[in-house]
């Protein structure tokens, strides 16, 4: 399998007034895939050429009332080839169509303690068209429609001169309004979590020494469109300890630490497969500066 994809993109960000911003680009992408085998079956791909021409948009504008809030509102486009995961339709000869999105979001940042601090916030709506499933007999289609809902929140910057925080939610209503295949309609589609969030803190002991930890979770998620089959949700827990110098830096991280079994990700492809996340395990990592 061989791709090339050759893009040219045009992006400004027009000033208005001191408050207010616009943004704007356009983006062409070119994207070329050959795949053959010297094995084929009836859900195997034998040889398979694929050409999509594609331009995305992205059009947003921000108003800034003071240095310390940021309110914006966007709207953009992009796409996913099929042969880019290797998909075609029965008898692997006929690449899909490329996926559609379009996405449109509102939100805000807000920055306290000098600028040390910050929190956002934000509201989106992403439909996708052309959405893949695979079938029963191993093939796939491409004829469905899947709209998210969601809206996330964030949380980043520094405390005091020691404690670091870092964390993030984001909630996902994920429909699919226009079926993939026989009893799709209105299911969840595969592997998207509702609820998913992240947190992360570092203290710094001494100027020389600094501890870090924090959780990991996921919802449970399904494992096909009809949702018949499902992963549990999981929490995971991470740690770090590093020291500090003004020529290098020593990190041990710790991952999982309760040996949580956990699913990392679910595959439809090949009958369907998931990947197992690490158990527990730590590397140690050296950064010198020269």
């Amino acid at each position: 399998a061989t791709a090339t994809t050759v893009a040219a993109y045009v992006n400004d960000t027009i000033e208005l007034s001191p408050q207010w911003k616009l943004v704007a680009g356009v983006r062409h992408d070119r994207y070329k895939a050959d795949i053959a085998n010297t094995i084929t079956s009836a859900t195997t791909l034998g040889y398979a050429q694929q050409t999509v021409n594609f331009n995305s948009v992205r059009a947003g504008a921000i108003w800034q009332p003071t240095t310390e809030q940021s309110y914006y509102v966007s709207y953009s486009t992009s796409f996913n080839p099929s042969l880019e995961q290797l998909v075609a339709t029965t008898g692997g000869t006929q690449p899909l169509p490329p996926q559609k999105n379009k996405s449109y979001e509102i939100g805000a940042k807000w920055d306290t303690l000098n600028g040390d601090l910050s929190f956002s916030a934000a509201a989106l709506q992403i439909t996708q068209t052309n959405a893949r499933a695979q079938n029963n007999d191993g093939t796939y289609t491409a004829t469905g429609t899947v709209r998210v809902n969601g809206a996330r929140a964030g949380v980043a910057g520094r405390i005091t001169e020691q404690l670091q925080l870092f964390g993030a939610y984001t909630h996902l209503d994920a429909t699919i309004i226009d079926g993939i295949a026989p009893g799709t309609l209105g299911k969840t589609p595969a592997n998207t979590p509702k609820d998913s969030a992240s947190f992360w803190a570092t203290y710094a002991i001494t100027p020389e020494w600094e501890v870090g930890g924090g959780a990991t979770y996921n919802a449970y998620r399904f494992a096909n469109n009809t949702n018949l089959v499902r992963v549990p949700g999981y929490v995971r827990f991470d740690a770090l300890l590093a020291y500090h110098q003004p020529r290098y830096d020593i990190r041990l991280n710790l991952f999982n630490l309760s040996n949580k079994y956990y699913y990392d990700a679910l595959i439809p492809s090949d009958g369907g497969r998931s990947v197992p996340g690490s158990g527990r395990s730590a590397t140690v990592s050296l950064n010198y500066r020269f």
